[in-house]
């Protein structure tokens, strides 16, 4: 949640797990942050979509058979929520083994797998529709990379291919940033992003940093603090 006069927690409750992990930080807050991580999940897994799913009444092909993580409770699942909530909890597990924990990681991390495009990335979450397929898109297939960070090489080894080609091509600097932050989480030598201005949003800013060879894009490694 934004501030402690709002009620509803949402996403960014991982971001919060997040930076207490990079830090090696914990406590019964950071507890009960990793217990609300675990018990929430998209509305795409109740029974009676899985059930609309089975007899062919969904009119996309997504996977319903595993978890990830909405925007806002009651929502659908999708891939960027569903990274950062799996990093997020792969970081507390270095002070807070669980096998409940390990056991949704690894339920996200299938629902990330099932829901890559035909093109080797990922898009939002929806990888066709009415049997079209749809493409995938630089920043979440760098974002899903995070999140399978641990996987075998052969369930990201085409994916890491497609975000080469991305960083390649982009021309979005926030595609650039991520790209070049999720392969150097996997050891590829990249080389730095170009000399730019220094942006005005902070955002890209802070991923530009990271990105950087020198920058702290280990921080989003599992099991590394500060």
């Amino acid at each position: 949640m934004p501030g402690g006069q709002v009620r509803d927690a949402t996403w960014v409750t991982a971001l919060g797990v997040l930076l207490a992990g990079c830090f090696g930080r914990s406590g019964p807050e950071g507890s009960k942050s990793v217990e609300w991580l675990v018990s929430v999940s998209g509305q795409e897994s109740r029974w009676i979509v899985r059930l609309v799913s089975y007899i062919g009444m969904l009119k996309t092909d997504v996977n319903v058979n595993h978890r990830g993580w909405p925007w806002y409770p009651g929502n659908s699942a999708w891939i960027e929520p569903t990274a950062l909530s799996i990093l997020a909890l792969k970081k507390s597990l270095a002070w807070r083994q669980s096998s409940e924990v390990r056991a949704r990681v690894q339920e996200g991390e299938e629902l990330i797998l099932s829901r890559r495009g035909h093109d080797g990335g990922w898009n939002s979450g929806n990888p066709s529709v009415l049997k079209y397929d749809v493409p995938s898109y630089p920043e979440t297939t760098a974002l899903a990379l995070i999140g399978l960070q641990g996987r075998s090489c052969s369930q990201v080894s085409a994916a890491l291919g497609t975000a080469r080609n991305y960083l390649t091509n982009t021309k979005s600097s926030l595609a650039k940033a991520w790209l070049t932050i999720a392969l150097r989480c996997y050891g590829e030598g990249v080389p730095p992003l170009a000399d730019t201005p220094v942006p005005n949003d902070i955002l890209l800013c802070a991923l530009q940093a990271l990105a950087s060879p020198s920058g702290n894009h280990r921080l989003l490694t599992p099991g590394v603090s500060v």
